[in-house]
């Protein structure tokens, strides 16, 4: 994605977490940013703690050569479909996928040095297994490991994390998630030296566009990216300029929002006494909240 690209620059020995409300769609845009990631010449694993190996190879060949899911599915794809998934898979990507629900972070570290990945993608981090007895201890462990492991090994880590998205009030409107939103561990936030946030562009309606918020860079500038999500071919677009796109305004609003949540939260930690609250902020008769 080159617009996400002039944002982000990512190397190795880096940790990035990619955030999002379950069902949003953030194990697609994972795929395909790690079948871009392959494309580029890098070695790449995936390691899945939630969805098969067989229904990720589904999604990746919707994504790759434009099949519909349900048809790769229910092995109904019509010729032309047939002829772009042979020919991505003459292209023999350095991309390899893994189910991995019982591995541990040791685990994880001896794969890595066995397969000789240079990015690794983690779906996702609540999910790997630690002993602790709180789960904030557990995530926090976790956070710190992958942290460590990216440092040690010399590799990317991106791990994907479930999000606790604010409470919506009484019209249904909520500010985008920020990632102290990120779950059970603001550790999460510490470690990490990206933190990509992907959201509902209208969070009332789960059908609408995506927003990718990019909400921590340690080497580059913060931001917004709008993303079309055809679920179909479980694939994103990016859609340029934002300003064109029909919810601008309801985005400009939200933004406003989230960075008076940052402002409060970053008081907050600071051991300031602050109350905050966003149950009102669409009170007004009409249907967008300006």
């Amino acid at each position: 994605m080159p617009a996400l690209n002039k944002r982000l620059q990512i190397g190795a020995r880096r940790f990035v977490i990619l955030g999002a409300e379950s069902s949003t769609g953030k194990t697609a845009l994972a795929l395909q940013l790690a079948r871009n990631i392959a494309r580029n010449g890098k070695r790449v694993g995936f390691f899945s703690y939630e969805t098969s190996k067989e229904d990720l190879a589904d999604r990746l060949a919707a994504n790759a050569a434009l099949i519909e899911l349900n048809q790769a599915k229910v092995k109904k794809v019509p010729p032309d479909g047939l002829r772009r998934a042979a020919d991505e898979a003459d292209q023999e990507l350095p991309l390899k996928i893994m189910e991995s629900s019982r591995y541990t972070i040791d685990d994880l570290r001896a794969k890595i040095l066995a397969e000789g990945f240079q990015v690794v993608f983690v779906d996702y981090l609540q999910l790997i297994p630690v002993r602790a007895r709180e789960r904030w201890q557990a995530v926090t462990q976790i956070s710190m490991d992958l942290h460590v492991m990216a440092q040690e090994l010399g590799i990317t880590v991106i791990a994907l994390s479930q999000v606790t998205p604010p409470q919506k009030d009484k019209k249904g409107w909520r500010p985008w998630i920020s990632m102290g939103d990120l779950r059970e561990s603001r550790q999460l936030s510490q470690d990490a030296d990206a933190i990509l946030l992907l959201d509902l562009c209208d969070v009332k309606d789960r059908k609408s566009d995506r927003v990718l918020i990019i909400d921590k860079n340690k080497d580059g500038p913060l931001g917004n990216l709008v993303l079309r999500f055809a679920p179909q071919y479980m694939r994103f677009e990016p859609i340029m300029p934002p300003e064109d796109h029909p919810y601008y305004q309801v985005m400009k609003f939200l933004r406003q929002v989230n960075q008076e949540r940052r402002a409060e939260q970053a008081k907050a930690e600071k051991g300031d006494s602050v109350q905050v609250k966003f149950e009102d902020y669409s009170e007004d008769d009409g249907d967008l909240p300006f």
